[in-house]
């Protein structure tokens, strides 16, 4: 999805499992990035030498997303978690 909105190359992988329940729906940028970083967090722990540096740093990342996005939603400020051209970040998944 982040190759997608960062170009206009659409491989559609999230529609791949749920298509008939997907309709329109698209996953946020936000939520992309925030699964990209913790893979990429992952990765960097089963490294043959992790580094503790990096990755808490993609996962404090993720954190501060997922922050920012909840007080969005609590003061109900759309900009922050989402504007009209990119979808918002669900509230479900910036409390997980």
């Amino acid at each position: 999805m982040l190759l997608h909105y960062l170009s206009s190359v659409d491989v559609r992988i999230d529609r791949l499992l749920f298509t008939d329940k997907l309709g329109i729906n698209r996953m946020a940028p936000s939520t992309a990035l925030c699964f990209l970083l913790t893979g990429l967090s992952t990765v960097a722990t089963l490294a043959r030498k992790p580094s503790k540096l990096l990755t808490r740093a993609f996962a404090a990342t993720v954190v501060f997303i997922a922050t920012y996005t909840l007080i969005g939603y609590a003061y109900g400020l759309q900009p922050v978690y989402g504007t009209a051209l990119l979808n918002p970040m669900a509230l479900h998944v910036s409390v997980i």
